[in-house]
């Protein structure tokens, strides 16, 4: 999964996919999720809109992430 779908994690998130991973990516800003999609990343998840961990569960069958990508850009701590 990669977190924030600026540059870097739009990037980030093509690159782990053509390495053969199945990526996920989360982002408030709908447009950013759009360029994902036409840069065709298939599961994005708007954290805006729906329950991170619900949305994950769903995509990935119950087997969750074994690996994060962090590129939002938000240093506090979220729970």
């Amino acid at each position: 999964m990669v977190t924030g779908q600026g540059a870097i994690g739009n990037i980030a998130a093509q690159l782990a996919q053509l390495q053969g991973a199945e990526v996920i990516v989360t982002d408030v800003d709908i447009a950013r999720l759009e360029l994902s999609q036409k840069c065709g990343i298939k599961n994005r998840i708007n954290t805006a809109e729906v329950d991170l961990a619900e949305a994950v569960e769903k995509i990935t069958g119950g087997n969750m992430v074994n690996t994060l990508i962090d590129a939002s850009g938000i240093t506090a701590e979220v729970a």
